[in-house]
């Protein structure tokens, strides 16, 4: 094909007398009027055949569809009539077996009836002996027989009376009879007993009857039974015999249908395949036809328009020059502002010790009164008046009260003592834990308030660059669609008819290389006998050919060889504009994509610093509150220490200090009484120190006896 394409170019090259342009439109012009006779002979006959498809498709469908309903019908028939067989089989069976049955209560019901009236024979005959022989008996000794011969026609009678359990008083009475002077009494036993055997025989009559009544009662029903079962069999069978001929019709119609079935559809099915191939082949035809219509006119509309326009333009050397008005790309300026942070240290937590001091003993024995002047306890100094007006009279006992009260001081100061070494020790533990709280807790407020002003200043320098930097982008992307519009009118005037111009090159090439390798599918294969081949012979149409249409190639290449004379006038026109507009595009994307990716990263931070800052603030408020819980419970323990002070600390002396104290006014006293109790003997040594002679007094012994 290419080969033609060239020749064509070195034909249209070599004429002189008709311009490029017009050439070619002459020749698009005769192959579209070409095209277009040939497509419409072709649609006709595919009319006449398309129109034999639909009727014979129609047609034939109607039968299989009726075809396939009947058989569906036959076949549902067959297994319902298959279903009344089985059913009328089984119900046969089942009167047959109730007919044997019937039969055999019918024996053994007269087996029992014979059986029955034999036995009232036998007890009917024994009643009538024995009515005969009493009527005998009575008869006999009316007429004055012997009572031994009388017994011996009794004897019998007795015994049939007994087995049948008969008048058993009779019996008993006649058993009782031994000499002849009783016949009187023989005669009206007899009597009775000959009436109990005619009640006898007059009841064994009725019920013989009534036996006999309901056995032929029953015996009819029996037979109106059986006689209704073998009607009901008859019935049975005759049905059974009508739905098996019903079947065996039906199978057979259905036999004769599934054939017709079979046949229509393997003709419809050449049918499908002759018409399907012949549809494709038509489709592939006409679709293609069409296509190169339309490519032509294409082709055409562009050659008569654009084309000629910038053509004629070209020729007549109107075309002026291209200005550029592209400015050169601004350079990026963006700086990154960082900041960092530091972290203040914590503050240290000061602790607190406190000392105690010691204090001395008293005086000795020669120094009592003055001992007890000098005591700080009012009480005891007070003692001192005493002690030098009767010191061994009132003074012991007063002094051995004082003791005793001093020692229930001592024990009352030691449980308080205790219990304020208890509540002072939990109120320090808490104030101790609550300070270090309320240190650690400001501290951490003092660094989070400190970012946070950091975090707000970046969000605030960060929001100010991000403003700057798309500022700078929207200007420049003014300056650049200005710039792009300037270029765009400029290429457009010498573009225009280039691109027309290819367009109808791009049309007509591509369809002439596709068309070129158009295929159709094979034709299917049809017998000589072929009932579908017939009635397209008698219908005036034939089947599909399994040849592609491909276009006209020749013709085409023809106007492709003219084309490509046009195409290289308009080549150089837009090349120089083109390059331009190419730098000024690639200067712009680098600018842009640098500079958004600069947005970018600071949105980024941007994010990240706001996000950081919701948590800081958020953790500040966090710890602000967790602070003012801190500093409550620190006022509570406090205020907690500062209320055991009054109760705990006596007069600004420790603890310490007043047991001290107390045990040297004990001492005191006892070192008083044990010099106002010396005789003299060991000049007071016993009393020195407070040593082992100083004794117990006996009010301090009393004391503790009581406690």
């Amino acid at each position: 094909m290419w080969c033609l394409l060239a020749l064509a170019a070195a034909h249209a090259r070599s004429v002189s007398a008709v311009s490029p342009v017009e050439h070619v439109t002459t020749l698009l012009q005769d192959l579209q009027t070409k095209v277009q006779t040939e497509g419409a002979a072709e649609a006709e006959a595919y009319e006449t055949f398309a129109c034999f498809c639909k009727d014979k498709t129609t047609n034939t469908d109607t039968e299989i569809t009726t075809q396939t309903l009947h058989v569906a019908s036959l076949e549902a028939d067959i297994k319902q009539l298959d279903g009344s067989i089985q059913e009328l089989t089984g119900e046969i069976l089942q009167y047959e077996h109730d007919l044997d049955t019937m039969d055999a209560e019918q024996t053994a019901a007269a087996d029992l009836r014979e059986n029955e009236q034999a036995d009232f024979e036998v007890a009917r005959k024994d009643a009538e002996i024995a009515t005969s022989q009493l009527e005998a008996a009575i008869e006999s000794i009316e007429g004055g027989l012997a009572f031994v011969q009388v017994q011996s026609k009794i004897a019998p009678i007795v015994a049939l009376a007994t087995s049948l359990k008969i008048a058993p008083k009779e019996v008993s009475l006649l058993g009782s009879i031994k000499s002849s002077s009783a016949n009187a009494d023989v005669l009206g036993t007899l009597d009775n007993l000959l009436q109990a055997f005619q009640a006898r025989t007059s009841t064994l009559t009725e019920e013989e009857g009534a036996a006999k009544t309901n056995f032929e009662t029953a015996a009819d029903n029996k037979r109106t039974e059986y006689d209704t079962a073998k009607d009901s069999l008859s019935t049975k069978q005759g049905l059974l015999a009508t739905a098996q001929e019903d079947r065996a019709t039906s199978q057979e119609d259905l036999t004769e249908t599934q054939a017709l079935l079979v046949d229509n559809q393997a003709y419809l099915k050449e049918l499908s395949a002759q018409c399907e191939a012949r549809a494709k082949e038509w489709d592939q035809r006409s679709t293609l036809r069409k296509d190169e219509l339309e490519a032509i006119g294409t082709a055409l509309e562009l050659i008569t328009g654009e084309v000629t326009t910038q053509a004629s333009a070209t020729e007549n050397g109107g075309r002026e020059a291209l200005a550029q008005k592209g400015k050169k790309p601004l350079k990026k300026v963006v700086t990154a502002l960082f900041q960092d942070v530091k972290e203040e240290p914590y503050v240290d937590i000061v602790s607190f010790v406190q000392t105690a001091a010691d204090t001395s003993m008293a005086a000795r024995r020669t120094r009592v009164v003055d001992l007890l002047a000098s005591n700080k306890n009012a009480r005891i100094a007070a003692l001192a008046v005493t002690a030098s007006s009767d010191p061994f009279a009132k003074v012991k006992t007063t002094i051995q009260s004082l003791i005793e009260r001093l020692i229930e001081s001592a024990q009352a100061a030691s449980e308080h003592k205790g219990w304020c070494d208890t509540e002072t020790a939990k109120g320090e533990t808490s104030r101790d834990y609550r300070l270090a709280d309320t240190k650690s807790l400001n501290s951490q407020l003092e660094i989070e308030e400190a970012r946070k002003a950091e975090l707000e200043h970046n969000e605030e320098v960060l929001n100010n660059e991000i403003g700057v930097l798309n500022t700078v982008l929207t200007d420049i992307t003014t300056q650049r669609g200005e710039e792009k519009e300037a270029n765009r009118v400029t290429i457009q005037a010498a573009n225009d008819g280039l691109a027309a111009l290819r367009s109808a090159i791009k049309t007509l090439e591509a369809f002439y290389r596709r068309a070129g390798r158009a295929t159709v599918a094979k034709a299917p294969t049809m017998t000589t006998d072929s009932l579908v081949g017939a009635d397209m012979a008698d219908a005036g149409t034939s089947a599909a050919t399994g040849e592609s249409y491909q276009g006209g190639q020749q013709a085409g290449a023809q106007v492709m060889g003219a084309l490509e004379t046009v195409e290289a006038d308009f080549m150089r026109t837009v090349k120089e504009a083109t390059d331009a507009e190419a730098q000024a595009m690639r200067d712009f994307a680098s600018f842009s994509k640098e500079t958004k990716a600069s947005i970018t990263n600071r949105q980024t931070g941007l994010s990240q610093t706001q996000a950081e800052l919701k948590t800081t603030t958020s953790d500040l408020e966090a710890h602000m509150e967790d602070l003012r819980m801190t500093q409550g419970l620190l006022d509570s323990s406090l205020e907690t220490l500062e209320k055991l002070l009054p109760s705990c600390m006596h007069a600004g002396t420790s603890y310490e200090e007043q047991v001290e104290r107390r045990d040297a006014e004990i001492a005191s006293l006892k070192y008083a009484i044990c010099i106002m109790d010396d005789d003299g003997t060991d000049a007071g040594l016993r009393c020195e120190g407070g040593g082992e002679g100083a004794a117990e007094t006996a009010a301090e012994t009393a004391f503790l006896q009581r406690k």
